[in-house]
């Protein structure tokens, strides 16, 4: 696998069957490369998606706190998801 350290912005060739320091670093990684891609999104779709995933909030919970439906809270993180996926490529 290879992964980028936006920080440095060097290449890493990382064998995930290595060692567990290995699979920590690949962790570790992973999370800058998601830090990175969810700083580029809109700050309407960022926050959809650290109140649902990181928050651990519901749909129910996202919706009273956004003062929208149901449906428009998954359809939001709907498209959140797609954008970031897009970035992600």
């Amino acid at each position: 696998m290879t992964y980028m350290d936006f920080e440095t912005d060097e290449m890493y060739q990382i064998k995930a069957d290595d060692s567990e320091l290995e699979f920590k670093k690949v962790k570790e990684l992973q999370l800058e490369q998601l830090e990175f891609y969810m700083e580029q999104l809109p700050t309407d779709d960022r926050m959809i998606l650290m109140m649902f995933y990181m928050d651990e909030l519901s749909i129910k919970q996202v919706s009273k706190l956004l003062e929208i439906g149901e449906s428009a809270v998954k359809m939001r993180l709907m498209r959140a998801r797609k954008r970031l996926a897009k970035l992600c490529e």
